[in-house]
């Protein structure tokens, strides 16, 4: 995307001529920059029927996620991918990792299996700006994969908000084509959980029904998002549930207060839904159900 500046370039690279084909080959190749350090085997054949066929297989360390955006393989990422990342990563650390490419060029990135790509590393205290509603992800640890054409973040754990040890995994199956599959998770205090809501996208879903309480006890978010990165606008869908364990509620505008809550509270963009939360009032037990109606294009809750 712009020129790279490299401040050591050590290595001895041989290159060959057989008729009209070429070949370009070192064994050890150092480069370092003030955003990255790596070391290449590689092995260019030029073939004038054919084209280019590369073998190369680097290794790289001390790399810095801030300036990522100049290193992306933006030429098998979608424009509407390309903008997300510039957005999404702001900063962290990679100790190490890996890059290798295998296979005729005019095929990358090998979507046929007919050749490989690969790029894995694990960053450190990365800081991540997921989407404009949502907080930042910080202090994020993980393992990714590029894969052909393909984008896999696994064993995620960061914090956001005031919540920490969040947890979760991420995937891109078609970079050019490209659409985000989110899976997430965290247990925290429920107060916690409800400011979370508050602060984020889930305040358009859950931000009013949970304004009626006031929360204890612990309990636990799960979400599932799917983000088209293809549009100028992202219009997200998620679906996600929020249980309670041996939580409590205090319901101020009625005097109610629910202990011993057990169930699980279910939403989409759209709706809010419940079967059966079992819990107690005044020692005697309950059970709640809570459905979403459709009343004049207007959504309400009912428990």
């Amino acid at each position: 995307r712009k020129p790279l500046f490299l401040q050591l370039v050590d290595g001895n690279v041989n290159i060959t001529r057989h008729d009209e084909d070429w070949t370009i080959q070192t064994d050890s190749l150092r480069l370092s920059n003030a955003h990255i350090t790596t070391r290449s085997r590689l092995r260019i054949d030029v073939d004038a029927v054919s084209g280019l066929f590369v073998d190369v297989q680097t290794d790289f360390h001390d790399a810095y996620a801030g300036n990522a955006s100049q290193y992306l393989p933006v030429g098998i990422m979608g424009p509407g991918l390309v903008k997300w990342l510039d957005m999404a990563i702001v900063d962290g650390y990679v100790p190490a990792g890996s890059f290798l490419l295998h296979g005729q060029l005019k095929a990358f990135p090998y979507r046929k299996d007919d050749g490989v790509f690969q790029v894995h590393f694990q960053p450190r205290d990365a800081s991540l700006k997921f989407l404009e509603d949502w907080p930042p992800l910080v202090e994020a640890n993980g393992r990714v994969r590029f894969e052909n054409e393909s984008l896999y973040v696994e064993d995620l754990t960061a914090s956001t908000a005031d919540l920490s040890q969040l947890t979760g995994k991420a995937e891109i199956p078609d970079l050019f084509d490209a659409e985000l599959h989110v899976e997430a998770g965290v247990s925290a205090a429920n107060q916690d959980l409800q400011s979370y809501v508050w602060n984020s996208a889930l305040d358009n879903i859950l931000g009013n029904a949970l304004r009626l309480f006031q929360m204890g006890g612990r309990g636990d978010l799960t979400l599932s998002l799917d983000v088209p990165l293809k549009a100028d606008e992202i219009d997200v869908s998620l679906s996600g549930k929020l249980g309670f364990r041996d939580a409590e509620l205090y319901y101020p505008s009625l005097g109610y207060e629910l202990r011993s809550i057990n169930g699980v509270l279910e939403f989409t963009e759209k709706s809010i839904f419940a079967d059966e939360i079992q819990a107690k009032i005044d020692g005697r037990d309950i059970v709640i159900d809570v459905l979403t109606y459709d009343i004049d294009d207007n959504s309400q809750v009912v428990f």
